[in-house]
């Protein structure tokens, strides 16, 4: 619900792009004076508009900061004043939501198609605005003033928490959102190449994007007569105020406008699918029998949606602005942070990093290298402390009491979760933090096709690919055994596949394969052996979707875990870690 306001943000201003004039290039309000081509502010325009205003009544705030905040947001003056619901907001929210909808449908293999274009789309709108900003005068001085960092910076615990909380964003961490899209790759997936492509391309993504924000940070400098420091905004200010601003100085402003709102649109929705995704395929796997059915999943879709949209009504009032940013600051703060620890105390110590190792070794024919060992158990570990007490240290109360309170709120609940119900589970008895039976079978099924073919999984896995290159598979012969396309299980059934060693029907309808694994006929293991010959790997869409989507970390903070291509599911629920 976080992400699709903000997305419904960029929907209203998508759709005044729609015009010959844009409605935010000039002001006739006594709330501000307009800028005259570049120079100091003055009330020209306020005078020809008839609009009798003291001098005391006029701000100075710029036309598109005045839309922004009094014709967009209509914000209020504080959390405590809720003031009524903006309903152009609600309904922009709305088609959001119902755009995710439909996208998700038939779960990840609608998403994967749609991940082509919410992905590489927004790419090639910022090539766009980058060439034409970059034309721009003053542009090539905001450029310089990006490639000259200020070392001393580096002293700053802000510096170093904002940092840490952009990788977050960006990367999608301590979600469940990389867990969850992950669990469709292959088992043999190369994971480890995953793990260091995709923060690369990550990072080179940002970059890329820093270049079109300084170069129009640069003209604004310039036209404005500011230096470049004054005219540096933050979050959703950066990009429906600063970016607004100088695209209306452009000539045919409003074709820049709908490509520069496209691109945060996209963006936007690529990162609410994901969230949206991962929650569902959560309870959809740890409620399966009953969800096995397509219209029950596509029921829950619309009930997680329409939730989605009845509890971001308080967002899209007068409020709102204020809740989004506690939400932003409390939220992904301090409460992710702690996630991430718990992760690597659950993996590195309760459950064991060399079992980890283990796994992965079973997996992709290799160990991690020591670097990620290292990471796991001294360098991540540290560092997240460093930046939890950073966050404490830097703190400074707000002054709405209500705010305060709100923020903690937020902040503690999340804490408090996981080591509650860690407790509880302990006290359970419960085996969760060990590795399944089912999972110790998938390693031996792993070692045994190692010790048989004399080769790798990773080389097995090249053979068998070459293989299926070769192959003509006839689609009138095609059979899907037990797929369950409303869930989004696009392939655990079979399709025109050689048949499954061992027994495959009994008189009880449990299905054997052959590995000691057995499960209801339309639910059973697979792996690359039994995938469709059909179905692409989802490495490649999985890497360029988190890179695209971190473009927009530099002006709105969409969290960006990656979606998935139509492809196989891992092994059962059970299986994962």
């Amino acid at each position: 619900m976080y992400n699709s306001v903000l997305v419904s943000w960029s929907v209203r201003y998508l759709l005044a792009s729609f015009a010959t004039y844009l409605p935010w290039k000039t002001c006739t309000s006594c709330t501000c004076r307009t800028r005259d081509g570049g120079g100091p502010l003055n009330s020209t325009l306020l005078q020809k508009s008839g609009e009798d205003c003291g001098e005391g009544e006029i701000s100075g705030l710029s036309p598109s900061e005045v839309y922004f905040k009094e014709e967009v947001l209509n914000v209020s003056k504080g959390l405590a004043d809720t003031g009524e619901v903006q309903w152009q907001l609600m309904l922009c929210n709305l088609a959001c939501l119902f755009l995710v909808l439909v996208v998700l449908c038939r779960g990840v293999r609608s998403l994967g198609k749609v991940a082509y274009v919410t992905t590489l789309l927004p790419y090639v709108l910022m090539t766009i605005l980058l060439i034409r900003m970059a034309s721009l005068d003053g542009a090539s001085a905001g450029i310089r003033h990006y490639l000259r960092p200020d070392w001393g910076r580096l002293r700053d615990t802000g510096v170093w928490v904002e940092a840490a909380m952009q990788v977050i964003y960006s990367l999608g961490i301590c979600t469940g959102s990389l867990i969850a899209m992950a669990s469709y790759n292959r088992f043999s997936n190369n994971i480890i190449r995953d793990a260091v492509l995709i923060p690369v391309i990550d990072t080179a993504s940002s970059l890329y994007a820093g270049f079109l924000v300084f170069a129009t940070l640069g003209h604004l400098s310039h036209v404005t007569g500011s230096t470049l420091k004054n005219v540096i905004r933050e979050g959703p200010e950066l990009a429906f105020i600063v970016f607004p601003e100088v695209i209306a100085r452009v000539p045919v402003s409003p074709l820049w406008a709908v490509f520069f709102f496209t691109m945060l649109c996209l963006l936007g929705l690529s990162s609410q699918f994901v969230a949206v995704e991962t929650f569902v395929s959560a309870i959809l796997d740890e409620f399966w029998s009953f969800f096995k059915t397509g219209k029950r999943a596509l029921v829950f879709r619309a009930c997680v949606c329409g939730g989605a949209f009845l509890l971001g009504l308080p967002m899209v009032t007068r409020s709102g602005p204020w809740l989004v940013d506690v939400i932003n600051t409390a939220l992904f703060g301090i409460p992710v942070c702690n996630s991430a620890l718990f992760e690597l105390l659950v993996v590195g110590v309760i459950y064991g990093v060399e079992h980890f190792l283990e796994d992965v070794q079973c997996m992709v024919g290799q160990k991690p290298g020591l670097y990620f060992k290292a990471c796991w158990m001294v360098i991540s570990p540290l560092m997240l402390v460093a930046v939890s007490i950073f966050m404490v240290y830097s703190y400074r109360p707000h002054p709405d009491p209500l705010v305060n309170l709100t923020s903690w709120l937020v902040s503690i609940f999340p804490v408090f979760v996981i080591p509650a119900l860690a407790l509880i589970h302990s006290c359970k008895a419960s085996q969760m933090t060990q590795a399944t039976q089912d999972w110790w079978n998938l390693r031996n099924r792993a070692s045994e096709a190692e010790h048989d073919d004399g080769d790798d999984p990773l080389q097995q896995r090249e053979k068998k690919n070459k293989k299926k290159n070769n192959t003509n598979t006839n689609t009138d012969d095609t059979k899907i055994i037990g797929s369950d396309a409303g869930s989004g299980r696009s392939d655990l059934g079979r399709q025109g596949k050689k048949p499954l060693p061992g027994d495959l029907s009994s008189e009880d309808g449990v299905v054997n394969d052959g590995y000691g694994l057995s499960g209801e006929a339309d639910f059973y293991y697979h792996d690359e052996d039994f995938a469709p010959s059909d179905t692409t790997t989802t490495t490649t869409t999985t890497t360029t979707t988190t890179t695209a989507t971190t473009t927009a970390g530099a002006m709105i903070a969409f969290p960006a875990p990656p979606p998935p291509t139509e492809g196989s599911r891992a092994e059962d629920v059970t299986t994962r870690m």
